[in-house]
């Protein structure tokens, strides 16, 4: 071993015998040669394999450009058409919710009707632009399409699943085998189909659609039926997967719409409450399954649906549907509970093609906020007391005696402390009533003309009686109001400047509410006395 170690050293003593300056040029030299030979072999090598990725990366960089374009400019496209569908659509939603005479404008299985005509090329002129986006963005590619993007296609597709999921019946024993209650997707783009075709593979003009009705188009006849079919109540399929639908038309147009399109969440809250507990926890786990609750106008929506407790809409009150026997009727009503009542009763009586319904939020607030034991009830033939036959007014009257008798067995209402609260036809009602029923106070809003029984009753009220009267109302003329004042001279009175008959706007419904509220204040039960 030390041999060879001998010889190696041998060989290396020529370098050790060169000159130092020699010696350095020797070595840089060789130094140099291997560079140059790596350089030569080994750089284009990995030159290439550098470029080779650089090029790949920049060609999938200007994919995924070029296809985030192409989705933009798809949604782009059909954005604002679904938008300006949304929002017709919401606004007719808005006008059946807020008109009380609305749902009898959709009564009768024929195709005639202005409102109904209108209201179906609304929604028709609705699934079409949803159609449109879905057709050409069926896939979104996460890698392309900015979080923005995936929000307004899922919003897209919760609109269809509105009207065709079954599951948002769940727990309400729903079988979705027929399409009684809602419209199966493929049924809903044939109805969009059809509508495009009459304007030539686009939507066709109102006045176009309407022609085609009349002249007896059976095409859309589903929709028809089922707009026919239609009661606002909250125990109707139907009624509450159109409030389902008109909530998540609100939150689309208050995630991706302008200022003007959105709606306030006071106003989302209060239409939450039309959905029953298993509607609205069903829509709410829909919103959170798709991920969408974490935008603006879906986040509030699913707070609005979280919020509303399962048996009432306003906390603090209890909100049983009952049925109240009048005759050989039955007639639907709801009583409002208080947690703390206060021994008195409040009885609201609607008018003519009403219902209850438009009643529904005054009896909970005076409820919660009064601590009365509140009923509304619908007359028969109206609302959800559909019997056979027509009705009178001995009739109806028998209807409101039914429905006051109810309220005085409460355990909680003194008989003594009951007021009563009559608009229109309602109010010539609740005069009548007062002949053989005990009431401490009354509310007439826009009373109908009276018969001289109801004014002779009124004349002999010793109770705290208050007219309130629409100041532009094209139904009831103020020489009717001024008979009603004649014979209680001694009643509160007030106006509501430019208000309509049936209150179409928000301010002039709040306003009346407000006065409820002022006249049956301190309504309570008599202390009893002490001997």
């Amino acid at each position: 071993m030390s041999h060879l170690l001998s010889e190696r050293t041998a060989e290396m003593d020529w370098m050790t015998s060169l000159p130092p300056a020699v010696a350095a040029a020797v070595v840089s030299a060789i130094v140099s040669l291997v560079v140059a030979l790596i350089t030569t072999l080994v750089a284009p090598t990995v030159k290439y394999k550098f470029d080779t990725l650089f090029e790949r990366r920049k060609l999938e960089l200007a994919y995924v450009a070029e296809q985030s374009k192409a989705l933009r400019d798809r949604i782009g496209h059909h954005k604002g058409s679904i938008m300006a569908a949304a929002e017709s659509l919401a606004n007719r939603f808005n006008n059946y919710e807020d008109v009380i005479v609305a749902p009898s404008w959709l009564y009768g299985s024929g195709r005639s009707g202005n409102y109904k005509g209108t209201f179906l090329f609304r929604i028709l002129a609705f699934w079409c632009s949803l159609d449109g986006l879905s057709r050409e963005a069926i896939y979104i590619d996460t890698a392309v399409a900015t979080d923005s993007d995936r929000a307004f296609v899922k919003a897209v597709r919760l609109n269809f699943m509105m009207w065709s999921e079954v599951s948002l019946f769940n727990g309400l024993g729903y079988s979705g085998d027929k399409a009684s209650d809602h419209f199966f997707h493929a049924q809903m783009l044939d109805l969009a189909e059809s509508f495009r075709a009459l304007g030539s593979d686009r939507p066709p003009s109102t006045a176009k659609f309407m022609a085609a009705l009349a002249a007896g188009c059976a095409q859309f006849d589903a929709l028809v039926r089922y707009l026919s079919g239609l009661r606002r109540s909250s125990r109707d399929p139907k009624y509450q997967r159109l409030v389902a639908a008109h909530l998540v038309i609100i939150a689309t147009l208050n995630a991706f719409g302008d200022d003007y399109q959105m709606t306030a969440k006071p106003r989302v809250r209060r239409i939450a409450t039309h959905c029953g507990p298993a509607v609205r926890q069903n829509l709410r786990r829909m919103i959170a399954d798709m991920h969408l609750a974490r935008y603006r106008g879906f986040c509030e929506l699913y707070e609005a649906l979280g919020c509303v407790s399962p048996d009432a809409s306003e906390k603090g009150v209890r909100v049983p549907d009952i049925a109240i026997p009048s005759g050989n009727r039955n007639l639907a009503g709801r009583l409002f509970e208080p947690v703390e009542p206060t021994g008195g009763g409040l009885l609201f009586v609607h008018g003519k093609n009403s219902s209850q319904a438009g009643y529904a939020a005054r009896a909970q607030e005076a409820s919660r906020k009064l601590g009365l034991v509140c009923l509304t009830f619908d007359l028969s033939g109206h609302g959800d007391s559909k019997v056979d036959g027509s009705h009178n007014l001995d009739d109806h009257l028998d209807d409101v005696i039914a429905a006051y008798d109810r309220l005085a067995s409460h355990p909680k209402v003194e008989r003594t402390a009951i007021a009563v609260c009559g608009a229109s036809y309602g109010g010539h009602l609740a005069c009548l009533l007062l002949s053989s029923h005990p009431v401490a106070r009354l509310l007439l809003r826009a009373p109908e003309q009276p018969s001289e029984e109801a004014l002779s009753n009124l004349r002999a009220f010793e109770g705290q009686a208050f007219i309130l009267e629409s100041g532009a109302d094209e139904v009831i003329p103020h020489r009717v109001i001024e008979k009603y004042r004649e014979a209680a001279p001694s009643a509160g009175y007030d106006v509501i400047e430019g208000a309509t008959h049936r209150l179409d706007r928000e301010e002039w419904r709040a306003q009346f509410l407000a006065r409820i509220l002022e006249w049956a204040d301190g309504l309570t039960a008599s202390p009893p006395s002490v001997r």
